[in-house]
């Protein structure tokens, strides 16, 4: 009898840690956040990022190829084309473009036993609310940015004032910095030297402030110095920088302490000093190539200075640091045809890396790093045409039919070479801009509301566009706005869009759905809050065939449901077993 307790006490204990390792098995967690940092937003002329993390460590993974991300394009912020992400040519390299809206897509995929809140608490990129819809294990994930303008970006760099190296003397650290909303990036003198004993091929960073350091007949010298945007701008992916007006070298990195933002590395070349030196020119008037057609081949020439030998000259492509863009040179020899510059780079700087070396005796060699530019004279057909500028649609007449309400417009900007100070401003009865009080900075702005009195009044505004080039190439539209009739409405939306408000009828254009959340349409969006939008839309939509969201943190399974029922029914049965062996026991220990 105490081997047959024995037993039944042994298959209880089995039961119960079969019961819970059943419960531990198919537990399963569910996975109410997804955060995106890290990535890099779209800016002007730079490249789509591919390069993000999650803030969350566990639960789901990347489900997406490669690079785990799909960047789109839209003109109209409503049909996206496939950015491309394999090419051979780097001239064809996909880059973000003024005006233009980008969404960002990635799809990620639960792992173990977790499942997806049908309700997410969380979906960002960035801080930013996403869009997202849930199939199964898989998460699709998207955020729309643009229209992309220069209103918060950096295009240009001014440096002045630096000591240029003489032979004998200490390098100097004081030197001025200015540009729109950037500042330096570097403590300290905020600047550094570098030497080069071989004509620039390789560099050695000199002392900051060592009395010993002095500047060497027949070396190079490179001024270097990093700067960054200040919060809330970016640097654009056409940086140009300057020094008392003529072109710097610069290259623009992924910062590593602010990973959402870049910083631009310049450089300044000098020497070699001395006149015995090996060194190279370039054939012209200063040491740079410019061209003033777009896309035309550029001839080049460079003289090679105090050498007696014959000498080997090789033409590279390179970027900002002097880095050679690929090991393919564009030219050898003393001539060389370069390649032609799209008019989109007009006024940026590329760069030519020329490297002569003898080719007996001591061969020596030297090299010289040279700003290759578009410049604009030759942009068009005619150079002196100024920039055109126009509303959104051709429009010069706006006419609202609600009072007190706001509309929102939009600036075209054509024929200009690249970025535009763009400003807004009221006019006089006769359309005399009233030049000292602009009301607007930026390519698009929304008008102030009409009160319901000033129906069928005129109101007139302008908008003016000036690009680099300066006023001479600047244009102007000077257009109408009033209210038509008096309404008691008090929407604000996008007059394209005409989503703002829920309950509005379709007799005015509005395709909308009520929603009980709280997003806001985008523009040229048919507004559906229970879907993934198709326009510029960063709000949380849950998927159209959502069920309520569970406000449990965990839930149960079907296995998991029908094996805890099996562990506690045997867990029950065993207990009977128990007690009916117990009551056989004791009455046969009575019947002794």
């Amino acid at each position: 009898m105490m081997k047959a307790l024995k037993l039944i006490s042994m298959l209880l204990v089995c039961a119960v840690v079969f019961s819970l390792a059943a419960v531990n098995a198919f537990a399963v967690g569910v996975v109410d956040s997804v955060n995106v940092e890290k990535l890099l937003e779209p800016v002007i002329g730079w490249e789509p990022d591919y390069s993000f993390t999650t803030k969350e460590s566990s639960g789901f993974e990347k489900a997406t190829p490669g690079a785990g991300a799909i960047w789109w394009e839209s003109e109209d912020g409503t049909a996206f084309k496939k950015m491309p992400t394999n090419y051979e040519d780097p001239a064809d390299r996909p880059i973000f473009q003024y005006g233009y809206y980008y969404k960002f897509e990635t799809e990620l995929r639960v792992v173990g036993n977790n499942i997806w809140e049908t309700k997410m608490k969380s979906v960002t990129v960035n801080g930013r609310n996403a869009a997202y819809s849930i199939n199964g294990e898989l998460l699709d994930l998207s955020i729309v940015f643009g229209p992309l303008d220069y209103e918060k970006v950096v295009a240009n760099i001014n440096l002045a004032s630096i000591t240029a190296p003489e032979a004998g003397k200490a390098p100097s650290y004081n030197f001025t910095f200015s540009g729109a909303e950037a500042d330096f990036a570097l403590p300290g003198p905020g600047c550094f030297w570098y030497e080069s004993s071989d004509g620039g091929l390789t560099w050695k960073l000199l002392s900051n402030y060592d009395e010993t350091v002095k500047f060497k007949d027949g070396c190079m010298y490179k001024f270097y110095t990093e700067a960054t945007a200040r919060a809330g701008y970016e640097l654009s992916g056409q940086l140009a920088a300057y020094v008392d007006g003529s072109p710097a070298f610069v290259k623009t990195v992924q910062s590593t302490e602010a990973p959402n933002h870049r910083v631009a590395q310049i450089s300044i070349f000098y020497g070699p000093l001395g006149t015995s030196a090996m060194s190279l020119m370039i054939v012209g008037d200063s040491n740079e190539i410019s061209t003033y057609s777009a896309n035309t081949i550029t001839k080049a020439s460079v003289i090679v200075m105090n050498t007696k030998e014959d000498t080997d000259v090789t033409w590279y492509e390179c970027d900002g640091a002097g880095e050679m863009i690929s090991g393919s040179p564009v030219g050898t020899g003393l001539e060389a045809f370069l390649p032609g510059i799209p008019s989109k780079d007009m006024m940026v700087p590329h760069y030519i890396k020329i490297v002569a070396q003898e080719t007996s005796g001591s061969k020596r060699a030297a090299s010289l790093i040279v700003p290759y530019m578009l410049l604009p004279a030759g942009f068009e057909e005619d150079p002196g045409k100024p920039v055109s500028v126009t509303l959104k649609g051709g429009v010069t007449d706006i006419v609202t039919s609600k009072a007190d309400t706001s509309t929102y417009v939009e600036a075209e900007i054509t024929e200009a070479s690249g970025s535009c100070s763009v400003d807004w401003f009221r006019c006089d009865d006769a359309g005399n801009i009233d030049w000292a009080n602009p009301i607007h900075h930026g390519y698009n702005m929304t008008l102030p509301g009409i009160d319901a009195k000033d129906a069928g009044k005129v109101f007139k505004y302008a908008v003016y566009a000036e690009d680099g080039r300066g006023g001479a190439f600047a244009g102007k539209v000077v257009f109408t706005y009033k209210l038509e009739k008096e309404s008691s409405g008090t929407e604000t939306a996008n007059p394209a869009d005409n989503t703002g408000d829920p309950s509005e009828s379709p007799a005015d254009g509005d395709t909308s759905t009520p929603s009980s959340g709280n997003e806001t349409a985008a523009v040229g969006e048919t507004d559906n809050p229970d879907a993934t939008p198709a326009g510029a839309d960063n709000a949380t939509d849950a998927p159209a065939t959502a069920k309520p969201a569970n406000n449990g943190k965990s839930k149960i399974s079907l296995p998991m449901l029908l094996l805890i029922i099996l562990g506690s029914v045997m867990v029950v049965l065993l207990c009977a077993l128990c007690v009916l062996i117990g009551v056989l026991l004791a009455r046969k220990k009575n019947e002794k």
